[in-house]
C-alpha cells in the first residue's frame, strides 16, 4: 500500500524545516487527519522500550496524537532491518502505561512488522516514528542502524516514517523531542507519502547553539568501524569480563576474540552531507525512499533534484 500525494513532499520540508528552530505559530495539539480524528502514530526504537529517548518522544507525541508503542524489550542497536525468522517472538502488552505499549523480544524491524500487520486487528497508522536514538545515524552506516531499519520496514510496508537521532547527548532530549514533534505534525498535515523516510539527526548541546536545519544527503562514510583483537588466554588470565563464556557457549583457549571499535569518520566530509551538516551543528534532514516507493511516486518529484530547487533552500 503506497499512498500517492502529488505535491506532498515538495511542501513538507519547506514548511517543517523552517519551523524547527523558530517559535510555533500555532498549536500543534490541534492536528487532525482529514479534519476528523487525532492522528495515530506508531513509535519504536532500537535502544529498547525503556530507553530515555523513546520515553521523551512518546511524552511529546501523546499530547497531539494517539500513540502506540511497539519496541524491543532490550537493546537491539546495529541490527539494521533484520527480521527475526527463527523461534517464537514474545509480545507483551504493558499494563498501567499511559499509552498502548507492547514490549517485543525481537528486532526493531520485526516490532514494526508485527505492530502494523498483526496487533489488535486492522487499523490505520498515519506515521511511524523511530527513536529518539542515543547516537547519530548518518552516512551509509544508516544501513546498519536499527533505528533507521525500523523506519525502512515501515516504508517498505507503504507507510511514511521518520527516524530521529541525536548526537550522543541525553541532556537536552526534551528540546529534541519538542522540535521533533513539530516536524511530525507537519509530516502528517502535509501528508508525507508512504514509502518515504525522513532521517533526522540533531546536534549535541542546547538548541540555542544549533544552526539552520539543512536538507542533506548521506555521506559515504559516517563512522569508521573496525575491530581490535585481543588474546582470549590473556584476557582469561587477567580475569577480564570479555573472557567470560560467550552467548554461544564456552570459549576455547586458542580461540581468537575481536571487539568492535567505532568512531566518527575523520576524513574530509562532503559539503552538503549529513555528516558535514551535523559537524557544523546543523539539524540534518535526509530524504530516503524505499524501493517500493520509487515506482509509485509522482514522476515530477525527483528526490533531492527537486528539493534543491525549492524556495526554502534558495
Amino acid at each position: 500500500m503506497i499512498r500517492r500525494h502529488s505535491t506532498a513532499v515538495r511542501l513538507l520540508l519547506a514548511g517543517s524545516l523552517a519551523l524547527l528552530l523558530t517559535p510555533a505559530a500555532r498549536s500543534w495539539q490541534s492536528v487532525r487527519v482529514d479534519g476528523a480524528r487525532r492522528p495515530r502514530i506508531l513509535v519504536t526504537n532500537d535502544d529498547g522500550i525503556d530507553a530515555v529517548g523513546i520515553r521523551a518522544i512518546v511524552s511529546e507525541l501523546s499530547s497531539m496524537a494517539e500513540v502506540v508503542v511497539a519496541a524491543p524489550k532490550a537493546e537491539q542497536s546495529g541490527i539494521g532491518q533484520a527480521v527475526q525468522l527463527r523461534g517464537s517472538v514474545i509480545v507483551e502488552k504493558r499494563r498501567g502505561a499511559q499509552v498502548e505499549e507492547w514490549a517485543i523480544d525481537a528486532t526493531p524491524a520485526t516490532c514494526v512488522l508485527i505492530a502494523l500487520e498483526h496487533l489488535e486487528g486492522p487499523r490505520e497508522f498515519d506515521l511511524v516514528v523511530s527513536g529518539i536514538n542515543s547516537a547519530e545515524n548518518i552516512g551509509t552506516d544508516t544501513f546498519a542502524s536499527g533505528t533507521v531499519g525500523a523506519a525502512r520496514m515501515a516504508a517498505d510496508l507503504g507507510y511514511p516514517s521518520i527516524a530521529l537521532s541525536v548526537r550522543r547527548d541525553a541532556s537536552h532530549l526534551s528540546e529534541v523531542a519538542s522540535l521533533a514533534r513539530k516536524l511530525v505534525a507537519e509530516a502528517i498535515e502535509r501528508k508525507l507519502p508512504g514509502g518515504h523516510i525522513l532521517n533526522v539527526n540533531f546536534p549535541s548541546g542546547a538548541s540555542k547553539s544549533w544552526k539552520t536545519p539543512l536538507l542533506t544527503f548521506a555521506a559515504a562514510r559516517g563512522f569508521d568501524i573496525g575491530f581490535q583483537e585481543g588474546s582470549t588466554a590473556d584476557r582469561a588470565a587477567k580475569g577480564s569480563e570479555s573472557a567470560e563464556p560467550s552467548e554461544t557457549g564456552d570459549v576455547r583457549r586458542d580461540a581468537r576474540r575481536f571487539r568492535a571499535s567505532i568512531r566518527l569518520h575523520r576524513g574530509e566530509l562532503p559539503v552538503g552531507s549529513d555528516a558535514w551538516a551535523l559537524a557544523g551543528r546543523h539539524v540534518s534532514v535526509s530524504l530516503l525512499r524505499s524501493l517500493a516507493a520509487v515506482g509509485a511516486s509522482d514522476r515530477r518529484f525527483e528526490g533531492t533534484g527537486s528539493l534543491v530547487r525549492w524556495g526554502f533552500f534558495q
